[in-house]
């Protein structure tokens, strides 16, 4: 019998107190720039998450994942977004629209300007990566080495059901495996990983307003991305079904919902955000600004 694999509850406690330190000041560095968001999916203090954002097509997935993204990277957090349907050049002018949405007072000092939300972005350590023929085994073995030279905090991965079609086949066995390995990759390399994941038709042939809101049951894969996922989001945009106010007459134009369907550490609930069409902006529901203008 090996007993040297046994540890005891000394060395045991004094490793947790080291990581919970760690962990800490990991969660000091990373936030999603959505308070209400930050609270919900980084309220406890763990190193490593796997969190998928789920919606329809034309929903806004890969533009609430930018805005995600670009406040983290300007925050200065190692960010990686990792494509397989738009390229650099298409990323990076959706990302800079984002970024220059914000509006500023036209007389900036030099000092305003040298801190602008622009230049801060242009200059973080923020990284594209566009791949059609991405493969799971091709991204963990590439993650893995970048990571580790970038000391990347966190990781996009845009979108499930397209790596799983170039694995060969699209069902919930690929897209299982895809999960797993970046869950797994998650914990060993401690940083988190958001997935972009498709939903399947069924919302559609539901009636109703609150027919339209999506379910963890809608996800492609839905059992095993269910299962695996430490959060689950599902953005939402009652405007693009023809719902323009709500029973109580509150308009809804521009309503950008966060569903948290799933949190394994905490709350479930929903965050209401702001959706700029034109930008591609995401900012609070009751803030006129996507990004915080400098400050004197």
């Amino acid at each position: 019998m090996r007993m040297n694999i046994f540890i005891s509850i000394k060395e045991l406690t004094s490793c947790l107190h080291k990581e919970q330190n760690n962990n800490n000041a990991h969660l000091d560095n990373v936030t999603t720039g959505f308070k209400q968001l930050d609270e919900l999916i980084y309220g406890e203090a763990l190193p490593s998450k796997l969190i998928v954002i789920g919606g329809r097509p034309a929903m806004g997935k890969t533009t609430f994942a930018l805005n995600m993204a670009v406040k983290e990277a300007i925050d200065g957090v190692p960010v990686a977004y990792i494509s397989t349907c738009l390229n650099e050049r298409q990323l990076l002018s959706r990302a800079l629209s984002i970024v220059r949405s914000a509006s500023y007072d036209s007389s900036l000092s030099q000092r305003d300007i040298e801190n602008s939300p622009v230049l801060k972005f242009t200059s973080s350590p923020f990284f594209l990566y566009f791949n059609q023929d991405l493969t799971i085994d091709i991204l963990i073995s590439d993650l893995k080495q970048f990571v580790r030279q970038n000391d990347i905090k966190v990781v996009y991965v845009d979108y499930l059901q397209f790596i799983a079609y170039n694995e060969g086949f699209d069902d919930s066995d690929t897209i299982g495996k895809i999960c797993f390995l970046l869950k797994k990759l998650a914990a060993e390399m401690q940083i988190t990983i958001v997935a972009i994941s498709e939903l399947n038709r069924n919302l559609e042939h539901r009636e109703g307003i609150d027919g339209k809101i999506p379910q963890l049951s809608d996800l492609r894969g839905s059992c095993v991305i269910e299962e695996l996922a430490d959060v689950v989001l599902m953005v939402h945009r009652p405007e693009y079904f023809g719902v323009f106010c709500d029973e109580c007459g509150n308009d809804l134009h521009n309503l950008f919902e966060v569903i948290m369907s799933k949190n394994s550490f905490g709350h479930t609930g929903k965050v209401k955000l702001r959706f700029d069409k034109d930008s591609g902006c995401v900012c609070s529901w009751d803030d006129s600004q996507c990004l915080d203008s400098p400050k004197m």
